[in-house]
């Protein structure tokens, strides 16, 4: 029993059916979590290790060059960076695309950061951590106002525990927040006074600090624990900590030589709000939670916190990514109603109402069968998945389309319904799985796309597939139930069906004019064919001549960066003044444009997702987050225009510049030359060659390198044999010397709150250290007790520093690096230029390479990937059409619809001014199978007339007029559901736009010259076979079939 049958004759158990698809679909949606990306691993790994005080050198061969050792051992791994700063090393590790077990390749990468075992003492453990993007954060609750530091420090914290209760908040992180301190800042007068150590303060204090169980005692009556305490409890208690004393009653307390602070750590970072001073939260949530709903919650609770706060705190809210997964998600729900619409407006205008409803009525049923399916599968509501719905949504009814025409045909020759149902669906059925399968094959292929790209999108094809395998199980089993039931036929007096013929003069005159159309083009068939090749090959040398390809274009951002450094070595509070009239300009702008802008000083991210974020006195960051494109007039790049040309006179910068980013996933700098090498005088004269010649490319703007000089650095050179003699070693002289400016940790202050132990840090006073001279006084405790000045076994040496140290896969680098003006030139061009310039660079300086990485690296991949996937996309397709058709060369015929639609595509870019992208190549792949779907159904009616005794001429006629309506249909009703996105009608995201446009054109132009030109190629073609074969295209294999007659039972298929 085929499908139709069973649907018709088991109507009441497919109905059920329905209703429960709807029933579940409508409670899966409900809670269903929404975010603006899906949740997806970068195949990145980063390793993070302090050493609090040690110079990038030190960090680099003391902890990154051990670290990178290991790893290197480590197999499925692609790419090694790192980056060595003052005080931290910061690993990051690209695991390879192509690894099946990535789990098994992070669980080594952590083994082989355990395995290091030589680190420094004061090294805090590696901490290795997996990139995802469910780590990203969806909002930044600020904190600022007129008051102390500890008061604003302390509603931070209490607002801190309100927000981590809420459900799906995995964390928050705290900028501008310093931790609590006790300094002991030491007078180093008083050391040489009283002959005392740096050394024996700190042992002194950690021996006073105690609190140790001591067991239990057990009496007749009653058990008592038994604990030894001293903890601190204030700083008055560490000042009155006694260093040392005799029987005579003389000590020498902590208090005698320094003095005690409750304070916090040194400040590295300032972080602002609006200008102000601030603490901001940043909310990170958990992969299951829902980003909207989290949102609504955070403000909720910091809206009554801040009732019950005094009035000079205020809370604001920063980079509130909800609020763009709201809008983003509001505009393609919007556009998806509205192309919902449409669809049904058409199907009323070709077919009888009860008719046309039930085809639509496959839309709610494949949409809530693919949300069940998405929620089995973890699939979250967001832009990507939603895009595929909404790309989708024309092409749902496309099948439904098909099988209902041929049906309503049935029945307007006055067949009854339920025989009509069986019969017009059996009739179409294989070339409807045919074009589904088809279209299931273009968009297959991208599931295997590799790299951050194809994470990111890898919900587009599987949201789409699952929706057309439900539209075709719904077209082939539940609409025939419901046509069977629901159409019903009313005979006149002749027993001839009343009321569904719709009339229709518009209609008949379009037949009648497509049919003069192509009987003309038929009679000029080779003068045809050859025209549109001169079209296809005219269109192909634009798109490489005149259309730009841009992998990601900046549309739709609303937000940017001010980048500023200072002279080398500016200290932290000079810059932060140094800031202030660019934060003035900034807060000119109009409220109907500036939605907030955060100011961060001592830090300086040179992409929003990079990990290698600068840290230094004298850099900052502005980052001003505009409001949504739609509600302001005027776009980033012209804000950043006037910006740009106020702040031409603002003094006491080195470099400031106004970046914008690019939109989509994170894919590095537009330009990116990066030099390895071993020697940095060589790697900075590479850089330079770069940057120079960067400088005369027209389009390349904001040139910049990652090596550049970093403050003076003083060294202790230690005289090994003095040392000796005097009894010291070079680590108790190291330890010495940074206690003295950085501090030595004596102990820690244990609150309730584990988490947030205070240290007790032992230094000199500000005062005292900031001079060349105090290395005059500081003494080291030798083995036997006595001081030993400094000066007597070091000398003190000024020698140029650097801020950061490179390295790329275990060699150092240098990166050279810029963006492009997108109306003056392409990352690819520049890129091209940089290779055609430098070719031979490693013959020049032997021993140093460059790699392209950056968005060069990125497009190269994305394009390779999807070269691949549009040849693997073809061969699928050209398979089940060969298996359809039992023929060769039929399949080339229906084919030729896929060149007709990259017509429409490269005019479309043209009069649309939009440079070819990387969603706008995802549309031409995805065009693969959608527009051979028309040219299947004509060849198949060709070929089934022709079957039937028919002529070809008049039946490649006649085939076209019976299919030009359904045919119409699914091009429109896909079109129309996609032109709502294309042309933002329901509201517009331009990071959508491109693929959009692509499909909505290249479909027009493929239906278009599907019905007049594959009559002409299927003509042709079949004059070349009955001059080649003697046989015409419809050739096929013979099939077996049963023997009933004692021959062999070949069934003849030729036609």
């Amino acid at each position: 029993m085929s499908l139709p049958r069973f649907s018709v004759n088991q109507s009441l158990f497919v109905n059920l059916i329905s209703i429960i698809i709807i029933i579940m679909g409508l409670i899966v949606v409900l809670g269903m979590n929404r975010e603006i990306f899906p949740n997806v691993s970068f195949d990145r790994v980063s390793i993070i290790a302090t050493y609090s005080g040690a110079t990038p050198e030190d960090v680099e061969k003391l902890i990154t060059v051990p670290i990178e050792k290991e790893i290197k051992e480590v197999d499925g791994i692609k790419e090694i960076n790192s980056i060595s700063r003052a005080g931290t090393s910061l690993i990051y590790v690209k695991i390879d695309p192509d690894e099946s077990d990535k789990q098994k390749v992070i669980r080594d990468i952590q083994s082989a950061a355990d395995r290091v075992k030589d680190l420094p003492g004061d090294v805090d453990d590696p901490v290795v951590t997996e990139i995802t993007s469910k780590q990203y954060p969806i909002i930044e609750v600020s904190l600022s106002g007129d008051m102390p530091e500890h008061k604003l420090r302390a509603y931070s914290d209490a607002l801190e525990d309100e927000l981590e209760d809420i459900k799906g908040v995995a964390r928050l992180k705290k900028d501008g927040y310093r931790d609590r301190e006790i300094q002991v800042l030491v007078d180093p007068d008083k050391l040489r006074e009283y002959y005392v150590s740096i050394d024996e303060i700190e042992e002194a204090l950690a021996a006073r600090n105690i609190s140790k169980p001591a067991g239990k005692i057990d009496t007749a009556t009653t058990e008592y624990s038994v604990r030894t305490t001293g903890e601190f409890k204030s700083a008055e208690e560490v000042e009155n900590v006694i260093i040392r004393a005799n029987d005579s009653g003389n000590w020498l307390r902590v208090g005698d030589v320094a003095h005690v602070k409750d304070t916090f750590k040194d400040e590295n970072i300032i972080t602002k709000t609006w200008g102000t001073r601030s603490i901001n939260l940043i909310v990170m949530k958990k992969e299951s939670g829902d980003a909207i709903r989290i949102v609504d919650e955070i403000k909720k609770k910091s809206g009554n916190f801040s009732k019950k706060a005094p009035d000079d705190l205020e809370i604001s809210y920063v980079n509130d990514y909800s609020y763009f997964a709201r809008r983003r998600l509001g505009v393609l729900g919007n556009n998806a109603w509205l192309g919902l619409i449409i669809v049904v407006c058409i199907m009323l205008l070709f077919f009888q109402r009860s008719l046309a409803l039930l085809t639509v009525l496959g839309i709610p049923i494949a949409f809530f069968s693919t949300f069940i399916v998405m929620d089995a599968m973890g699939i979250t509501v967001n832009m990507i998945s939603m895009f595929a719905l909404v790309v989708v949504l024309g092409m749902l009814v496309d099948d439904g389309i098909i099988v209902a025409e041929n049906v309503y045909r049935y029945m307007e020759e006055g067949m009854p319904s339920r025989n009509a149902a069986v019969k017009g669906t059996e009739e179409v059925m294989g070339a409807v799985v045919t074009a589904v399968f088809t279209t299931i094959a273009a968009f297959s292929p991208l599931l295997f796309m590799t790299g951050i790209i194809g994470k990111f999108i890898r919900n587009i094809p599987t949201v789409i597939i699952v929706a057309l395998l439900a539209s075709l199980a719904e077209a082939l089993i539940i609409l025939p139930s419901h046509l069977a039931d629901f159409v019903r036929v009313k005979l006149d007096a002749g027993g001839r069906p009343m009321g569904l013929k719709k009339d229709m003069p518009w209609f008949k005159k379009l037949v009648s004019l497509y049919t003069r159309v192509v009987k003309a083009a038929i009679r000029r068939k080779y003068r045809v064919l050859a025209g549109i090749s001169l079209v296809l090959i005219i269109c192909a040398i634009l798109s490489v001549t005149v259309l730009k390809f841009i992998l990601f274009p900046s549309a739709g951002i609303n937000y940017f960066f001010i980048r500023m450094e200072g002279p080398i070595g500016t200290p932290l509070e000079r810059m932060n003044e140094l800031v202030a009239p660019v934060e003035d300009i900034v807060s000119q702008l109009p409220a109907e444009e500036l939605d907030a802008y955060v100011t961060t000083v001592g830090k300086m991210d040179e992409d929003r997702h990079d990990p290698f974020a600068g840290e230094a006195s004298n850099f900052a960051q502005i980052s001003v987050y505009l409001v949504p494109e739609q509600d302001r007039k005027r776009m980033v790049d012209e804000i950043i225009a006037e910006l740009r040309e106020k702040m031409q006179g603002i003094k006491g910068f080195t470099d400031l510049r106004l970046q914008k980013p690019q939109s989509g996933p994170p894919v590095g700098k537009a330009v990116e030359a990066r030099i390895r090498g071993e020697d940095f005088d060589v790697l900075d004269r590479i850089s330079g060659e770069y940057m120079d010649y960067l400088g005369t490319i027209d389009g390349a703007r904001d040139i910049t390198w990652d090596h550049k000089p970093g403050k003076e650095e003083i060294r202790v050179k230690v005289d090994h044999d003095k040392a000796a003699m005097a009894g010291l070693s070079i680590g108790q002289i190291a330890r010495t010397v940074r206690a003295v400016f950085e501090g030595g940790i004596a102990t820690k202050v244990k609150p309730v709150k584990a988490e947030e132990e205070t240290d007790v840090t032992v230094r000199f006073a500000r005062d005292k250290a900031a001079e060349i001279s105090v290395f005059e006084d500081i003494l080291i405790t030798n083995r036997f007790g006595n001081l030993i000045p400094l000066k007597k076994v070091a000398v003190i040496e000024k020698v140029p520093g650097t801020t950061t140290i490179h390295h790329l896969d275990g060699k150092r680098v240098v990166t050279a690096s810029c963006d492009v003006d997108t109306e003056k030139a392409t990352s690819m061009e520049v890129n091209r230029k940089l290779r055609e310039k430098f070719h031979d660079i490693s013959e020049k300086y032997i021993g140093y390479s460059v790699k392209y990485g950056g968005e060069q690296e990125e497009t190269i991949d994305s394009l390779k990937s999807l070269a691949r996937a549009f040849f693997f996309a073809f061969l699928i397709v050209f398979l089940i059409l060969a298996s359809f058709f039992r023929s060769l060369v039929q399949p080339f015929i229906v084919m030729l619809a896929i060149p007709f639609g990259l017509i429409g595509v490269i005019f479309a870019f043209l009069i649309h001014g939009l440079p070819l992208s990387f969603m706008a190549i995802l549309g031409i792949v995805s065009l693969n199978g959608i527009v051979v779907n028309d040219s299947i159904v004509l060849v198949h009616f060709i070929n089934k007339l022709r079957g039937e005794g028919m002529e070809r001429a008049e039946s490649i006629i006649k085939a076209g007029q019976m299919r030009i309506r359904p045919v119409i249909l699914t091009t429109v009703t896909t079109v129309g559901g996609l032109s709502t996105v294309a042309y933002g009608i329901g509201g517009k995201d331009p990071f959508l736009v491109p693929m959009a446009l692509a499909l909505c054109w290249g479909l027009i132009f493929a239906t278009a010259l599907t019905l007049l030109i594959i009559p002409c190629i299927y003509s042709i073609v079949d004059d070349l076979a009955i001059k080649i074969t003697h046989h015409t295209s419809m050739i096929r294999y013979a099939k077996v079939g049963n023997s009933t007659n004692g021959t062999h039972g070949v069934e003849n298929n030729a036609g």
